[in-house]
């Protein structure tokens, strides 16, 4: 059982290969949050004028406080 074996274990810094994964994704969650970054400041801006100009309702993104 996963939560046994995360109770019962002696806290060990991670090893090669899990900093090497960690690096790995972090990179990967980088990259998509600045696409993601660059969406909301060009894509959605734009996306938002066309539906005015089709008299629909804009998307709105809550800001995280």
């Amino acid at each position: 059982m996963l939560s046994g074996d995360i109770s019962n274990s002696v806290d060990f810094s991670p090893n090669k290969q899990q900093r090497e994964v960690h690096a790995m994704l972090k990179g990967i969650v980088t990259a998509r949050k600045a696409l993601y970054d660059e969406t909301l400041k060009t894509d959605l801006p734009a996306f938002n004028k066309l539906l005015a100009e089709n008299g629909a309702a804009g998307i709105m993104v809550p800001t995280v406080r």
